[in-house]
């Protein structure tokens, strides 16, 4: 019925749609990880906003006392501290709300206690 270089066309452009329409799933998901992280980067927890936070009182800190120790004003350093620990106050009952859902949660899924008291370590 047909021709064997026919039947070749045919089978190799079956082979073609199938593995695009494989591969066009695929295709959808990895653009969709490769935007997802900007989006997680955007949105942070408390827990990792209070770190950042922390780290950059210390670099504060650190340039308030180079300042001090070379006998320069630390007045703007100062304030910087002081509207970091007012920043870092907000955020601690965000954190100690976020810590006692995670305890909820564990107990709610009847984990051995050892996690649970990990966790009231942590």
């Amino acid at each position: 019925m047909f021709s064997p270089n026919t039947l070749r066309r045919l089978s190799s452009l079956v082979l073609l749609t199938f593995t695009s329409l494989t591969l066009q799933p695929l295709q959808a998901a990895a653009q969709n990880y490769s935007a997802q992280p900007r989006a997680q980067s955007v949105s942070q927890s408390h827990p990792e906003k209070a770190s950042r936070l922390i780290n950059a009182i210390k670099e504060t800190a650190k340039r308030a006392k180079g300042q001090a120790g070379k006998h320069l004003s630390t007045r703007e350093s100062v304030k910087e501290l002081r509207r970091q620990k007012t920043q870092l106050d907000a955020l601690e009952q965000d954190v100690l709300d976020d810590l006692k859902a995670t305890e909820t949660h564990l107990k709610a899924k009847n984990l051995p206690p050892e996690i649970i008291n990990r966790h009231k370590t942590a």
